[in-house]
């Protein structure tokens, strides 16, 4: 499946929702997780095993270092996949 930047806001945004009680309305690609969303280091475990879902592979804290941001978010799962498709 092709990923687009509009699909995995979509899915995040689903996964936010649904997972961590996030406010639809907080949710924009500016918002930061932990300042704008209280995303904090265990939530970002869990939100790592959700994206799973996403790339059908392990995703580790590491892939995800610089993340601040819902866009900074996407551009890492993006990153993740295009990785995982140049390995095959």
């Amino acid at each position: 499946m092709i990923h687009t930047r509009e699909s995995l806001l979509a899915r995040i945004t689903v996964i936010l929702q649904e997972q961590f009680d996030v406010e639809p309305d907080s949710i924009s690609l500016a918002a930061r997780l932990r300042e704008d969303l209280d995303i904090d280091s265990i939530d970002a475990v869990n939100l790592m095993i959700e994206l799973k879902s996403i790339t059908a592979k392990k995703i580790t804290l590491e892939n995800f270092h610089q993340v601040k941001t819902i866009a900074d978010l996407i551009e890492a799962v993006l990153a993740f996949l295009s990785q995982d498709q140049a390995a095959n």
